[in-house]
């Protein structure tokens, strides 16, 4: 009886040792020939399917001896126990390090070159020009001001020249400053796109001009950070070896990209990928500690990134002592959005910004959690990130938004305030206040969460405060049902001939001067009136606050006078309120909505709840 099987096929990579005292790459490749043939001939006699055709991916024969290939788990341990193997481990895929690479190539796209002088003192491009610099990543935009050969010599006659055409990408892209192109793909991609050495993802472009990028007078972004842009050496020659796709960098291409750039003749590596450190193997493992290993034996120094999971200990990628790693740090410039607060605060937010917004104008804050498309606890929850359609369009509309929590993509938060009509987005971010971020024309910023704090203590500050006394108190007691003699258990020095006032109920309770209100009574069967009372202790004297109710469906609320003035004289106002059902039937559940009293300058709110049941 036949059985079916279910093979599942992985790339493995196998790192071989080639006996013999002198091993040239004529014997390597005839061991690497030999060793395919024996992997075919033991796919041939396995007892279920294997495949036969492209089994190898990747070989290796300049630095070291191995070969990459697709292999079943039971193939792999197979191959393990042969002799002469020294490893096999699976493909690991690999991540780009600084990851907002991409925003600053977004800058560079549409760097001005401003009078550009060609008399300018700029050192010559070709001090120093033999260097060559190996960059394996994303790979490279050849047409970048900062890819320019102007000024530079002829090309290191030591250096093995290869310019790999592939997709939007011709021979004629490399120059005496790009003097080497090469891109890995797996035989399996249907994609073209990815078989070109041009850079699609800007990660690369954006390494390889830090690296060698040539002098560019008067760049700027929009005129922002005006100066000279270069890379680190600016005379040295780029040899881009693209191995990572957007969908990461497998370990099986940059260990070929490390044996072809031995072979090719570059002096430094650079790197600007890796695995995350806390699931990184063991260097035997690890395809740039291999890679770079045998590079160093080569005299090639190579040049890694740390990672981008600090400061946390333990978070440093890239750590074999071999490699020399380098840690990033924050740029040298604050690109600035401020908020100018009412009291004359300035908040220093951050980002790249051209927003339209005016300057003369002042908008009013509205914190997300206080514009809730329905007031549930989880609602409310929702518009505190400022998630996608849970903020209502007409309590945000005009405003300024106020955004905590980063758990919603930042384009989305954006998107959602601007579809619904607020003018501006304050975001609450400590990390992404250390780099800036570009948001383009709609105005927006971030700030640290201890600026947040000066912003929430300015919205938050009250002008008009609800007064409680210990009459107040007593009243609650009484609503509540406890007669004189019960009250003296709790207090008893009670004011003299103290009683409690007729038409005490637990209907009255909804009267005691707290900002919320609390209604536990069924308004179907008629409406509640409940009464207030403010107290202005603002700096304004002269002043008038009117009301604005947002009303849940099922209900109607409406204040009683709406306006509210205040003099020199006067700094203590009553108010009513008076809530009634619009529905027929008895309200199910809790209704939530807001009265908010405001003056144009300052506002309070007062939540509300009424339980129909």
């Amino acid at each position: 009886m036949e059985a079916n099987f279910v093979v599942f096929f992985s790339l493995f990579m196998i790192l071989m040792n080639v006996r013999g005292s002198h091993r040239g790459e004529d014997n390597v490749v005839s061991t690497l020939c030999t060793w395919e043939l024996q992997l075919h001939k033991m796919k041939a006699q396995a007892p279920i399917p294997f495949l036969p055709d492209n089994a190898v991916v990747h070989s290796y024969k300049h630095g070291f001896s191995g070969f990459a290939a697709r292999l079943s788990d039971q193939e792999a341990r197979a191959m393990a126990r042969q002799r002469g193997v020294v490893s096999v481990f699976r493909d690991p895929i690999l991540q780009l390090h600084t990851t907002h690479s991409w925003d600053f190539l977004q800058y560079q796209t549409t760097l001005e070159l401003i009078d550009s002088n060609p008399g300018s003192d700029v050192a010559s491009q070709s001090q120093g020009s033999d260097v060559i610099i190996g960059i394996l990543d994303t790979g490279i935009w050849p047409e970048f001001e900062s890819f320019s050969d102007k000024n530079i010599g002829p090309i290191p006659s030591r250096w093995k020249r290869t310019c790999t055409e592939g997709t939007d990408f011709n021979a004629s892209n490399c120059n005496r400053k790009i003097i080497g192109a090469r891109y890995y793909y797996n035989p399996d991609e249907q994609l073209q796109t990815y078989r070109t050495a041009r850079d699609i993802q800007g990660h690369g472009t954006h390494v390889a001009s830090t690296a060698a990028g040539a002098h560019v007078p008067n760049a700027s972004y929009c005129g922002l950070a005006f100066g000279t842009a270069r890379g680190g050496y600016p005379a040295a020659r780029i040899a881009m070896y693209r191995v990572c796709t957007p969908v990461g960098c497998p370990g099986s291409a940059v260990l070929e990209a490390f044996d072809d750039a031995i072979a090719d003749g570059v002096d430094v590596l650079s790197i600007s990928l890796g695995l995350p450190a806390q699931d990184a193997p063991d260097f035997y493992e690890n395809p740039i500690s291999i890679g770079a290993f045998h590079s160093v034996q080569k005299g090639i120094t190579v040049v890694c990134s740390a990672g981008n999971e600090g400061p946390s200990p333990s978070t440093i990628g890239n750590v074999a002592p071999w490699i020399l790693t380098v840690a990033a740090t924050a740029i040298d410039r604050d690109f600035e959005t401020n908020v100018l607060l009412g009291n004359g605060k300035v908040i220093k937010g951050g980002g790249i910004n051209f927003p339209n917004i005016q300057k003369s104008p002042v908008y009013r804050l509205i914190y997300g959690s206080s514009a809730p498309l329905f007031y549930t606890g989880f609602d409310v929850v929702q518009a505190r990130k400022c998630n996608p359609c849970e903020l209502a369009a007409d309590k945000i509309r005009g405003k300024i938004v106020i955004c905590e929590d980063d758990t919603v993509e930042t384009q989305d938060r954006i998107d959602q305030v601007n579809n619904s009509g607020g003018v501006g987005i304050i975001l609450i971010n400590d990390q992404t206040r250390v780099l800036p971020s570009k948001f383009g024309t709609f105005p927006t910023t971030v700030i640290s969460s201890t600026d947040a704090a000066e912003i929430s203590q300015y919205v938050n500050s009250t002008r008009l405060v609800y007064e409680l006394g210990p009459a107040d108190y007593l009243q609650f007691l009484c609503d509540y049902g406890f007669n004189v003699s019960t009250i003296k258990l709790m207090s008893p020095i009670l004011p003299g001939k103290f009683t409690c006032p007729e038409g005490s109920s637990t209907d009255m309770i909804s009267n005691i001067n707290y900002p919320s209100i609390s209604i536990a009574k069924n308004i179907s069967q008629a409406p509640v009136n409940v009464s207030r009372a403010v107290t202005n202790v603002g700096t304004d004297v002269e002043t008038i606050y009117n009301v604005s109710v947002y009303t849940p469906n099922g209900l109607t609320v409406k204040a009683i006078p709406d306006t509210l003035q205040f003099t020199k004289n006067i700094k203590k106002l009553s108010y009513q309120v008076i809530f009634a059902s619009s529905l027929p039937s008895v309200v199910a559940g809790d209704l939530f909505g807001t009265i908010t009293w405001t003056n144009g300058k300052y506002k309070v709110r007062s939540p509300f709840v009424v339980s129909g049941g």
